[in-house]
């Protein structure tokens, strides 16, 4: 290394035993490199929250069924990109994609000089088939690593070093499991741009073309406080669940505050005509959610639902599933949304 160096220390040695690298304070991404170390040595659930997504759970084809793909100004919630990436293979160039987790936006930087370097297959080897010998392989991310963007060198240097790392403790000690851990032919279909070549390209073209704003930091408190922004199409996921147990406590009442920000965003953010997906529930669907199950998600599912259902009339339809998921037998997701009239 050159230049005065005031801390250096073998970072990751524990995992990397004789491979071990010296970085320095000073180096591009050296934070994100020093919060990941504490995500991977931690055992407690507040380290699981912390953890990114490197592939998406949802079912990618619900998009086209909310109507987003019409949409000129879209808001979303980034997790492992595909839904910014799916947004703009269909034309829509103005994205702002926000997450309470920092690490998405490496994970984003990741996908995106993946696909301005290889071919659909070569990604879907690198970053979606874990079975793959070349899933997260150093000698495919030197080959993508010039395809950065500007201003993105803390992301290539925190890369640089996490692929340095056994793939299967990257794999199991910092990612929470996604669609990268199932089946790679329902990975095709739940990903289009992946499966298709045709798509992948116009993914890449148009994503060099697109406004991609991002965001670290929460979805509802970003849209009440930015008025001014309007947009026609509003993507939650699945963060309502996430909200109801974490931030309300499992409690209903409290939710109802969350319902009422909602109202707001929906009359306030959301342009006419336009359309918001409140939620995406997992392993799930309407009759299951009207039984009450004692399976305690269902039972956070149906308690969501019953709230926006009341406020909102929502309309809903559902997507087979990707992620084999807990105790449900049940092979489709469920997207819960409401179009502005």
């Amino acid at each position: 290394m050159t230049g005065p160096i005031s801390n250096e220390y073998y970072a990751f040695q524990q995992f990397l035993g004789s491979d071990a690298r010296v970085v320095s304070e000073t180096m591009p991404g050296y934070a994100l490199l020093k919060d990941a170390q504490e995500v991977i040595s931690s055992n407690s659930s507040e380290a699981y929250l912390e953890k990114p997504f490197l592939v998406t759970t949802e079912n990618q084809r619900y998009l086209e069924q909310t109507g987003a793909f019409s949409a000129k100004r879209a808001f979303c919630i980034l997790g492992g990109g595909e839904t910014v990436i799916s947004l703009a293979a269909a034309g829509v160039f103005s994205i702002t994609a926000i997450d309470i987790n920092k690490f998405q936006m490496p994970v984003f930087a990741l996908k995106e000089a993946t696909l301005n370097s290889l071919d659909n297959k070569g990604m879907e080897s690198f970053v979606y088939d874990a079975s793959d010998r070349n899933f997260l392989a150093y000698d495919v991310f030197s080959k993508i690593s010039s395809s950065f963007k500007e201003g993105e060198e803390d992301y290539k240097n925190f890369w640089e070093y996490m692929i340095s790392v056994h793939k299967e403790d990257l794999r199991d000690a910092f990612f929470k499991g996604g669609a990268e851990g199932v089946s790679i032919d329902k990975v095709r279909m739940a990903i289009p741009f992946i499966k298709r070549r045709g798509v992948y390209l116009e993914a890449r073209e148009n994503l060099k073309k697109a406004k991609v704003i991002q965001v670290v930091g929460d979805a509802i408190q970003y849209l009440l406080s930015h008025s001014e922004e309007k947009f026609d199409y509003i993507d939650l996921t699945n963060i309502l669940c996430y909200i109801y147990e974490i931030q309300c406590g499992y409690d209903t009442n409290n939710f109802k505050d969350v319902i009422e920000q909602l109202e707001q965003i929906y009359q306030v953010n959301l342009n006419e005509g336009g359309t918001i997906v409140f939620d995406y529930l997992f392993r799930t669907n309407i009759d299951s959610l009207k039984k009450h199950s004692s399976f305690v998600l269902w039972e956070i599912y149906a308690h969501i639902y019953e709230e926006l259902n009341k406020k909102f009339a929502v309309s809903h339809f559902s997507v087979p599933n990707i992620i084999p998921f807990y105790e449900s037998q049940i092979p489709t997701d469920m997207i819960i949304m409401k179009k502005k009239i």
